[in-house]
């Protein structure tokens, strides 16, 4: 199936299939900003697309909605993901609530466990995204650069778009939860190990490849509880010493 593709679902006094019946003509499909309206009573054309595009969450339990038309909520496991992370920035961990996470959304408990079978299973699946999509992706990406030069470079862009303020609360957590510690740990290792590769592939030796990798994510975590704004400053500070100490070795 395809799923969140549909930004808002509406229904213009619609009806939505199953239990829920709105007596309405027309049915309003909104999707990227661009307006469908189909015939109530010709499903063979909405109904298809409803069923394989969307996942529906009605946002009132109530069977009669008052005229006017019902306002559909839609969201898929990336929403869940980009909504724990926001409350993570915004208010730290200890917001993190299965309440607080569907109120942001717009949705009922119910929306949550479409995508997850308990809070344990979603802590689960949003850490291994938190791996995979701010370590493992970007990892891979820098990866493709042959040259450490430009390939430290580019980290230092996509430092810009990593969540710091929610890294500082994932920190914070992890003191708490012995999942979160650990996927925490992983991702310094991983990070760390990268621009150690990067060292080394500029000519550093061991043990000084190791401590320069150690300064610039030093460099990072630092920033992200003080300064972020700061950040992008600072690494370029550390790649101008990494170049400065490079060419000493003959091998800027």
């Amino acid at each position: 199936m395809i799923l969140g593709q549909v930004s808002s679902y509406g229904f213009d006094e619609g009806c939505v299939p199953g239990n829920y019946h709105f007596p309405a003509r027309t049915i309003q499909l909104i999707r990227h900003g661009i307006s469908r309206t189909f015939i109530r009573d010709d499903p063979d054309r909405w109904l298809p697309i409803m069923l394989t595009q969307v996942k529906i969450v009605v946002t009132r339990d109530s069977l009669s909605l008052p005229r006017g038309g019902a306002r559909v909520a839609i969201v898929n496991r990336q929403d869940y993901f980009d909504g724990t992370l926001a409350i993570l920035a915004a208010s730290g961990h200890g917001s993190l609530r299965l309440t607080n996470l569907c109120r942001s959304l717009g949705v009922t408990s119910g929306s949550f466990y479409n995508w997850f079978k308990d809070w344990n299973d979603f802590v689960d699946q949003f850490l291994a995204y938190w791996l995979s999509e701010q370590t493992e992706t970007i990892m891979e990406e820098a990866q493709k650069l042959a040259d450490p030069r430009a390939r430290l470079e580019r980290m230092r862009e996509f430092a810009h778009g990593v969540p710091h303020t929610a890294e500082v609360a994932m920190r914070a957590w992890s003191s708490t939860d012995p999942r979160v510690a650990a996927v925490q740990a992983e991702v310094d290792r991983l990070r760390l190990a990268l621009i150690e590769k990067t060292m080394v592939d500029l000519g550093f030796s061991q043990p000084i490849a190791l401590r320069l990798a150690e300064l610039a994510l030093s460099i990072v975590i630092g920033h992200q509880h003080l300064d972020p704004s700061a950040l992008d400053w600072s690494l370029a500070q550390f790649i101008a010493l990494v170049r400065v100490q490079a060419f000493a070795v003959d091998q800027w």
